[in-house]
């Protein structure tokens, strides 16, 4: 007998119900939601086989108990050993590069062929001939490797990237170069041993870095190359012990000018030199001393990402002022790191003090007798700033008496590169011991260039929102109607909101939902801009070595592991700087006992390759690892959340300031309504991970999903064990109730295979899926093509037939290879064959996919064995193909070893597009519905779990995920073994779920879901709309939809307010665009800048004759950044925009110009690490049906009323029925689940910032070597008397200038800034010696040749003297020459000229542009005659070509242009300030 249609009883029933005015129907309520959840529940079992499935696993599979500590103590084992294999790749370099060092021997002009990796592979076109550009080299790249994140690589060479502010063609540089080609095989060898191995590197002390494998460093021709492998933790970390440092920093008067912002930026460097082991703090001084951040006075605070941010915004805000008192400055930090030695507090290891001043009065030595005699526990570093000093001999004393470092820093371009002598003096007691090499691994950090430069990624984004509001701005401008035109009757308030909306989106009328849906397609903009196009090939430059698509994707965390390398030689010949006559410089070359830090050799490890040691799949569905180092913070946990993902949709995928200091504690909320309460179970457990012990514990805890949008809580087991010869301890979280259970089930594969079972047919057709980022089977080298494989199914099957067809296969479930042993003497190292055929297979893992692929059969087939009453009901609409009318679209099952199945059950009718319909949740235990249909199993075992997407309201299409758990049940043992589920068109089940609420067979149900006298909702349990009559609402909170209903389903108990609290917050604070120190570093730049914006927006500024808008600087900080009107700002500007603005609809006349201009601005902002908090909702499961009405409600006549609502939940689902009355509407504040952030008492506040968490110091520390003291390098210059005071050092320099100049092979007068400069200096005889060395300078562009510049006057030991500081001293004492530019050769008439202070701006200006200079007359015959004056003392008496008409000798016109541009390049102060 046939069976009538479902719906026939629901309205037979509602025959039975009278017809209601303004009465919500609970009774009718009741049968809405009971019907359409019975036959929702039933579409769902039917097309998932969920019953076939579940019998199928209760009949075949058992239940294994497992002992989560000794799972968690084999994969630390696991741990361990790959990085022991790590440990000893980077001792084989080590030892490889002390004995390369040891047998090189230095040459004064070495002749090295090497890849310069920022020099590979270029090419241009001349006379149609394709060449090499010159000074490149061609280098043979493979295809992208997978191994190293899609770049391409050279497997035979490593490459060298020389940072832009290292003179490549220095001795030392070349000759570091050359020894350290011998690490080439050492690199091959450790990776034919390991094919896991990551990126190896040698990072030398000189500041070259060589890597292997090799590669091209992508850089953005625009930007300079800021990479400096010293700058990198894993340097800094290896370089020297963990340290106290306090900074002195001189503000007195004398400092006012240039002077305070060299030492401004000195500090910057000293703070970036620091690592988490380390702690600081910063000491202003004048007539008192005062902490840079009084928050941190008398104390030392971990030098971590949030800290060192402090103090560099603290830092922009100094002035300076009046005496500076030495005495005071200098005991308040004695005393301070006294205090820490004597409470066992910060580092205790090394102690430094680091002075920053231009000059002391006198040694203060009564001062060092007190505090640091006789043992010197603190080191005294000093940094005299300025050039024209006096005071240097009581600063030189201070570093020298106190085992510290005396350096002259006199420009901006110098100060890293003086900075970074500090860390070999500290490095000395590591380097004496010799044997003892410590073993450093560092924390988590980004692969990017430099973290520092996510501000600056933040800028680029808010600039691009500016420049595009300030377009919008124009063209309401432009097309403003006239002041006695009407605005169409509206009001203010609507012309103030369509203007906003032009400004921002470029559209006129918008409602709040419209406006939401250009955010959100923004959003994704964002991210698949990110993806695709690496923010126009710009994040390159700062993610690391290349444009890899794995980077472009995001960024990848790592640790590192490396370790110190050490010279050998306990002498070596020294030159060092000395001072003549207090007058000159010059240098002496002898030979003296040393002990030098030649680099740090290390090697990466991602954090992928350590969690491979720790599968998701034997710790179960919502259980967990995490790793945690000796400060307490995590490497990874699945709470650490490192990029903006909560902040302006804009500003997505930056950095976070503190991605890196991550506490434990932090991500472990614990069940508390209180900020980080100091519960005990937490920090015991903190504790014990950081001292390295094996024990468990469980914790109730509160867990976020969706983005921070849901909340669950729950009762977790946790069990740690300590990662040997690592820093690190290992942690795995399981679920309480079900976390210590796990399905059991395999399909032998060698017995299968025997017994002929047709294992492949289990994996037949597409429609299955393996979890993308586990490993089953995987080639250790996968670079190649018999190796590569298309997708994780097609590798899959790859290793299923291979186990099937070969007899004895082996699993291979070793990961790491020994790595070979040094063969003494020589050095040499054993070379293992390539293991080109190796692989590693998870057994266990690998032959479960087979047993659900088995097991799953009968969803496939289509199978399903329900008895409920409505099955037969629910068969015949399948086969009639009614169930298409719930939108059917696809059903699914997904099993606990990451394989999923599912089919496709498209409505025929349906007119969407099928690719953004696809199926894929092929993540399985990772989904978010999977995992929340496991914790809601607990509440309702038979319901299946149901949400929409947050923003499918602002699609025109989504779909509906339902989805329930199956619990494999043994006894007492319950464990979840898969989940099923199904997917629908949201527009089709919303129109079924209407319908349902409906009676369209009869005509007298007046009130129904469709009438206009009732709205009509399914809530899911964490409040949020999955259906409403508006399909805007679809998604949404519902206490933003409706907050006065919601709050009284919060008063009726039917929903809970959970309080979450997230401890990675970013907030953002408004910057001043005022002026800043960065406009004193670059501020021809800044000019520039400036009037590149003011020509562009010149035009229609004027239109406007208001000249308000000339005033305002904010327009010229949108345009900082190059940017024409084709830029596509699809990366966080506000977007292509459709101009709708019309002289017709205008609103201008409204507001008056000075509010609209007003309006065109955002402000800028910088993101702060801040806790937030949100308040969450979860659904109370023992709720009741509920009716209710809210009472002082206001109906369409304004009279007083009530408005009713009926609640009811939906069987078989997660899901509420809330009907509400409409006719008498309530106002009353919206509830958001935006998180703001937590506002601290002041107190409390700093009392945060000061708290220092339990933390464990490094093993390792060497602070003090007895024949320390015999090492007499400490950067003090001499005063010997090397030639009669009447010389004097600008005579010196006059005759070595003038033979360096006269030479024939230096052909200045055709010097151009793109061409070989060869300089040949002289040594003077009595500075020692009288030999001649050429040094060969490129000039490839300004950026480097003004970073090169000072670096080869400072450094290079052959150079008896600076000569471009020599040419600047002259013109500090003619202040009233000029500087005449010409813009093409000799012959060619001055184009402009310029007054000599202006010189250091005009170096930022010169570009790749083929500019010449030279000095102007009056300059000519000062200069001749002091060249002059040395000659007739001379017995050289180099002859000067020409002479002026007064007799006094002419200097050629080309050697002039060789000072005036050494002078243009370098840094130049004004008589004032230097």
């Amino acid at each position: 007998m046939r069976q009538p249609p479902a719906w026939a009883g629901l309205c037979a029933l509602a025959l039975l119900l009278p017809t209601w005015g303004s009465d919500v129907p609970h009774s009718m309520v009741t049968i809405w939601a009971t019907n359409f959840g019975n036959i929702l529940s039933e579409i769902c079992k039917q097309n998932t086989s969920r019953d076939s499935i579940y019998n199928a696993y209760e009949t075949s599979a058992s239940i294994t108990t497992v002992d989560g500590m000794q799972v968690v103590k084999r994969m630390a084992l696991d741990m361990m050993e790959m990085m022991g294999a790590k440990k000893d790749a980077v001792t084989m370099i080590v030892d490889m590069a002390e004995t390369a060092a040891m047998s090189h021997i230095d040459e004064p002009e070495p002749h090295v062929d090497y890849f310069n990796a920022k020099k590979l592979n270029e090419y241009e076109t001349i006379r149609n001939n394709i060449t090499l550009k010159q000074g490149y080299r061609e280098f043979k790249l493979g295809n992208s490797s997978k191994h190293f994140s899609g770049i391409p690589v050279n497997m035979t060479h490593s490459t060298v990237h020389v940072p832009t502010n290292v003179y490549d063609k220095s001795s030392d540089v070349l000759n570091t170069i050359k020894w350290s080609e011998k690490l080439d095989r050492v690199f091959v060898s450790n990776f034919k041993n390991d094919p896991s191995m990551s990126w190896q590197y040698f990072g030398s002390s000189t500041g070259i870095m060589r890597q292997y494998p090799g590669v091209k460093w992508i850089v953005d021709p625009e930007d300079p190359d800021l990479y400096d492998c010293r700058m990198r933790e894993w340097y800094i970390r290896a370089a020297s012990s963990p340290k106290d440092v306090i900074v002195l920093l001189d503000l007195s008067g004398s400092m006012t000018g240039l002077r305070v912002e060299i030492a401004k930026h000195v500090v910057l460097n000293i703070l970036d030199t620091l690592n988490t082991n380390d702690y600081v703090n910063i000491y202003n001084f004048s007539s008192e001393v005062e902490a840079l951040y009084p928050c941190f006075a008398d104390t030392l605070v971990q030098a971590n990402l949030e800290n060192i941010r402090i103090f560099k915004e603290a830092l922009d805000k100094v002035e300076t002022r009046e005496l500076a008192n030495f005495a005071t400055a200098l005991t308040q930090a004695f005393k301070t790191l006294k205090q820490q030695r004597e409470t066992n507090e910060s580092a205790q290891c090394n102690q430094a003090i680091m002075l920053i001043t231009d000059g002391a009065p006198e040694k203060f030595e009564q001062v060092f007798k007190t505090y640091n005699r006789p043992e010197k526990p603190v080191r005294v570093f000093t940094y005299l700033i300025g050039r024209d000093v006096t005071d240097r001999e009581a600063v030189e004393w201070m570093a020298c008496a106190n085992k510290g470092y005396f350096t002259h820093v006199t420009t901006l371009a110098e100060v890293r590169e003086q900075v970074q002598k500090y860390v070999p003096v500290l490095a000395r007691p590591w380097v004496l011991y010799k044997t003892d090499h410590p073993v450093i691994w560092t924390g988590v950090y980004a692969d990017i260039a430099d973290p520092k430069l996510t501000d600056w990624l933040w800028e680029i984004r808010e600039r691009a929102r500016q420049y595009q509001r300030s377009k919008n701005y124009q063209t309401i401008i432009k097309n403003s109607a006239g002041p006695d035109e009407k605005v169409g009757g509206r009001t203010e308030r609507q012309c103030y909101d369509e203007m906003e909306n032009f400004l921002s989106f470029g559209v006129r009328r918008l409602n709040k939902t419209e406006r939401e849906r250009i955010e959100a397609q923004r959003y994704q903009d964002t991210k698949l801009d990110l993806r695709e196009r690496g923010l126009s090939n710009k994040w390159t430059l700062y993610i690391g070595r290349t444009g890899s698509e794995a980077t472009r994707r995001g960024y990848r965390l790592m640790t590192s592991i490396s370790m110190p390398v050490f010279d050998k030689n306990s002498k070596g010949n020294v030159t060092e700087k000395v001072f003549v006559n207090n007058t000159q410089w010059v240098y002496r070359t002898q030979e003296k006992r040393v002990a030098r830090l030649l680099g740090v050799a290390g090697t990466d490890v991602p954090l992928s390759d350590i969690q491979k040691h720790a599968p998701p799949h034997k710790l179960g569905v919502n259980g967990y690892s995490f790793l945690v180092d000796n400060n307490g913070y995590v490497l990874y946990h699945p709470d650490l959340r490192p990029v903006h993902r909560e902040a302006t949709k804009q500003f997505q995928e930056i950095l976070k300031p503190n991605y890196n200091t991550v506490d434990l504690a932090e991500v472990e909320i614990v069940d508390n309504d209180e900020p980080r309460s100091n519960d005990t179970k937490l920090f015991m457990l903190r504790k014990d991970m950081i001292d390295r012990q094996k024990a468990e514990t469980s914790l109730y805890v509160r867990q976020h999903l969706d983005d921070m949008k849901r909340v669950i809580k729950r009762r977790q087991k946790y069990y740690y064990h300590p990662v040997d010869s690592t820093p690190f301890s290992l942690g795995i979280a399981l679920p309480d109730r079900y976390g210590d259970e796990r399905v059991s089930g395999q399909v032998e594969l060698t017995q299968a295979g025997r017994n002929r079972e047709p294992i492949l047919d289990y994996l037949e057709g597409p429609n299955w899926s393996v979890h993308p980022d586990w490993v089953y089977c995987e080639y250790d080298n996968q670079d190649t093509d018999a190796h590569s494989f298309d997708t994780p199914e097609d590798q899959y099957r790859h290793f299923l037939k291979k186990a099937i067809s070969t007899s004895g296969f082996q699993w291979r479930s070793k990961r790491v290879y020994p790595v070979p042993e040094v063969k003494e003497p020589t050095g040499r190292y054993r070379s293992d064959e390539t293991r080109s055929g190796t692989y590693f297979c998870d057994r266990d893992l690998f032959q479960s996919v087979v047993f659900d692929a088995k097991v799953t059969l009968s969803f496939k087939q289509g199978q399903s064995s329900s008895k409920h009453p409505l099955a037969p009901i629910v068969a015949q609409m399948a086969r009639m193909g009614l169930f298409h009318t719930f939108g059917a679209a696809h059903s699914f099952v997904a099993t606990r070893s990451g394989f999923t199945r599912w089919k496709t059950h498209w409505p025929r009718d349906m007119d969407v597009d099928r690719e953004d319909m696809k199926f894929n949740g092929v993540r399985a235990t990772d989904e978010v519905w999977y995992k929340r249909a496991v914790d809601y199993h607990d509440h309702d075992p038979t319901a299946f779990v149901y949400s929409v997407p947050f923003d499918a309201g602002l699609r025109n299409e989504s779909l509906v995920t339902g989805a329930q758990a199956l619990f494999l049940r043994k006894g007492s043992k319950r464990t979840p073994a898969a989940v099923v589920g199904m997917q629908f068109l949201h527009s089709r089940f919303r129109e079924k779920f209407l319908s349902t609420a409906n009676c369209p067979a009869l005509g007298n149900c007046s009130q129904t879901c469709a009438s206009d006298d009732l709205d009509c909702y399914l809530l899911d349990d964490s409040g949020f709309v999955v259906v409403s009559k508006r399909h805007e609402e679809t998604g949404r909170f519902f206490g933003d939809v409706d907050g006065t209903v919601m709050n009284a389903l919060l008063n009726h108990n039917v929903y809970r307010r959970i309080t979450m609290f997230d401890y990675q917050g970013v907030c953002l604070d408004v910057v001043s665009t005022g002026s800043s120190a960065w406009t004193l570093l670059t501020p021809l730049r800044y000019l520039q800048w400036f009037a590149s914006w003011l020509g562009g927006k010149m035009l229609w500024l004027l239109v406007q004759s208001n000249l308000l808008h000339l005033l305002d600087i904010n327009l010229a900080w949108a345009a900082e950044t190059v940017v024409n009107d084709n830029m596509d700002h699809g990366a966080g500007g506000d977007g292509d925009a459709m101009y709708d603005y019309d002289s017709k609809h205008t609103c201008v006349q409204v507001a008056d110009s000075h509010q609209l201009f007003k309006m065109a601005h955002i402000n800028k902002t910088r993101p702060r690490p801040c806790d937030k908090h949100v308040g969450l909702y979860t659904l109370n499961h023992n709720t009741k049906p509920l009716k209710a009405s809210l009472e002082h409600c206001y109906g369409i006549d304004s009279s007083s009323c009530s408005r009713q609502f009926v609640l009811e939940k939906v069987p078989y689902t997660n899901l509420m029925m809330l009907v509400v009355n409409t006719l008498c509407p309530c106002e009353g504040d919206m509830i958001s689940i935006e998180a703001h952030e937590w506002e601290y008492e002041n107190g409390t506040q700093c009392a945060r910032e000061r708290l220092e968490p339990y933390r464990r110091r490094p093993q390792s520390c060497q602070s003090y070597h007895a024949e320390e003291e015999n090492i007499d390098m400490c950067g003090r210059s001499g005063a010997t008397r090397l030639v009669p005071l009447a010389v004097g050092w600008l005579a010196l320099l006059g005759a070595q200038l003038v033979d360096a100049c006269s030479r024939r092979d230096a052909r200045f007068s055709d010097l151009a800034l793109t061409e070989l400069l060869d300089l040949v200096i002289a040594r003077s005889a009595a500075a020692g010696g009288g030999v001649r060395v050429a040094l060969k300078l490129e000039l490839t562009g300004v950026g480097e040749v003004a970073a090169v510049l000072p670096v080869l006057c400072a450094r290079l030991p052959n150079v008896s003297f600076p000569v471009w500081l020599a040419a600047e001293w002259l013109l500090l004492r003619l202040p009233n020459s000029t500087l005449t530019v010409f813009s093409g050769g000799v012959d060619r008439q001055p184009t402009e000229t310029v007054h000599w202070p202006t010189v250091v701006a005009l170096r930022r200006t010169v570009g790749a542009h083929r500019l010449l200079f030279e000095l102007h007359a009056p300059l000519y015959r000062q200069l001749a005659h002091a060249l002059c004056r040395y000659a007739d003392e001379c017995d050289a008496r180099p002859r000067l070509e020409g002479a002026d008409e007064a007799g006094a000798p002419q200097p050629a016109a080309a050697h002039l242009r060789l000072i005036a541009l050494l002078l243009a390049l370098g840094w130049i102060a004004q008589p004032g300030g230097l």
